[in-house]
């Protein structure tokens, strides 16, 4: 007598399940494509409106720029799906930077102050989308746990002294996922001073649902 697994949809539809002659499972990626969020109108981008200036050491408890997810308990999860920056200034020698970030373990006890407005910083990435609506705080300087810090990218390195312009957008090759309440965080790292710069990220704001 054969066996098999009866597999139903969540309106309760009894489905098929194909698998290979040697029996395994056929499975795709329930979420949807990065494009389709994007047409949806849900993936957005943040960069700081003015440089700041890089660290010279590994950041510990101080972010250079930070998005919270404001939404309630039941709201929208943010899927950080990229990291970037703009250098605005270079040191008075060769020297290198790139980005590193973190995602915060706790919620804070008190929601950060919104250091930038959401609508001079904040764009959609598709054409049309009109002002920012969702509920991202964006904070710089904001105090986090020193959750150690990762490198997100390379680095960079300057050829010419004095001169800046060069750039950098990291995909993100592992999603970072913001449930409400979570922090996350990004940082310029040089090794030299002087160093300014600004930093962003590219995140997608969807149901916990559309994650499954």
């Amino acid at each position: 007598m054969e066996t098999g697994v009866l597999i139903y949809n969540a309106q309760g539809n009894l489905m098929k399940l194909r698998g290979t002659q040697q029996g395994a499972a056929h499975v795709v990626q329930a979420a949807p494509s990065l494009s389709k969020w994007v047409q949806e109108g849900k993936v957005w981008q943040a960069i700081e409106t003015t440089a700041t200036a890089f660290v010279i050491a590994l950041p510990t408890t101080t972010a250079g720029f930070s998005m919270y997810n404001d939404e309630p308990d039941t709201g929208k999860w943010y899927v950080v799906l990229g990291a970037l920056a703009w250098q605005a200034a270079n040191a008075a020698t060769q020297a290198s930077w790139g980005i590193a970030h973190q995602v915060s373990s706790v919620k804070p006890a008190t929601k950060p102050t919104a250091d930038l407005a959401a609508a001079t910083i904040v764009k959609g990435l598709r054409a049309n989308m009109g002002t920012y609506n969702g509920r991202a705080i964006f904070d710089l300087a904001l105090s986090v746990a020193d959750d150690r810090w990762a490198p997100v990218s390379g680095s960079v390195n300057t050829v010419v002294v004095s001169l800046s312009g060069t750039q950098l957008y990291i995909p993100l090759a592992v999603p970072v996922h913001l449930p409400p309440g979570g922090v996350y965080s990004v940082e310029g790292i040089a090794s030299a001073v002087d160093i300014t710069g600004k930093l962003g990220f590219v995140w997608a704001e969807v149901y916990r649902d559309e994650l499954e």
